[in-house]
C-alpha cells in the first residue's frame, strides 16, 4: 500500500544511530508487527473520534447530578475548545 511500516521505520531511523542493516535483519519481526499496526491505528482513530462525545456525556452527567441534588448549575466555556476538549467549567450554588 501507500504506507508501509518499513518505509516509516526507515524515515524515523535516518537521524538515529541504529543502522538500517539491523532493521533489515529483523524484517520478519517487523512484518509481524505491521499486521498489528493497522489494529492499533484503528483503535486510536476511534478513540480520537469518540473522545469529544465521552467528554460531553461526563459533563452532562455531572450537570444532571448536581441539578437533581438541588444545586443551581451553570456551564461556562473557559477557553477555546481547540486548545483542549476539557474547556468547560461547571459552576454550582446551593
Amino acid at each position: 500500500g501507500i504506507f508501509s511500516l518499513h518505509r516509516y521505520a526507515t524515515a524515523v531511523l535516518e537521524g538515529l544511530i541504529i543502522p538500517l542493516t539491523e532493521l533489515e535483519r529483523d524484517r520478519e519481526e517487523l512484518l509481524a508487527m505491521a499486521e498489528e499496526w493497522r489494529e492499533v491505528a484503528v483503535f486510536f482513530m476511534l478513540r480520537l473520534s469518540l473522545a469529544p462525545c465521552v467528554e460531553s456525556l461526563v459533563v452532562c452527567d455531572r450537570l444532571l447530578f448536581l441539578s437533581e441534588q438541588g444545586f443551581d448549575v451553570q456551564l461556562k466555556a473557559v477557553f477555546e475548545p481547540t486548545i483542549s476538549p476539557r474547556n468547560l467549567l461547571v459552576l454550582s450554588l446551593k
